[in-house]
């Protein structure tokens, strides 16, 4: 009888570790999507202490440090200018190349 108690103990262990590794499956997968910040206390790596008590807000482009607008020079312009008129960039030797024998 002993022997068959220690079979059913062991078959509700095994029923007992097979939903709590369920459980902790369904919690991780749900946790995916959230930010470090929300699933641990504290930072589990040293990279991310750099960044765990900064101000969550996404750096937006509207302001002047990360504004970089696009600078024509003359050789942009020319090229721009030249893609216009003839229809390839000058600057693509291949596409020159094809355009080239279809003249011919």
């Amino acid at each position: 009888m002993a022997a068959h108690d220690d079979v059913i103990g062991k078959d509700r262990n095994a029923r007992v570790g097979k939903a709590q590794f369920l459980d902790d499956l369904r919690r991780t997968i749900r946790s995916t999507g959230t930010v470090p910040t929300k699933k641990y206390a504290h930072p589990m790596t040293t990279n991310q202490e750099i960044g765990w008590f900064a101000d969550s807000r996404p750096m937006t482009s509207s302001t002047a440090r990360w504004h970089h607008p696009l600078n024509s020079t003359a050789i942009t312009q020319f090229a721009a200018d030249y893609e216009k008129l003839r229809g390839i960039n000058p600057f693509k030797i291949k596409e020159r190349m094809k355009a080239e024998r279809k003249k011919e």
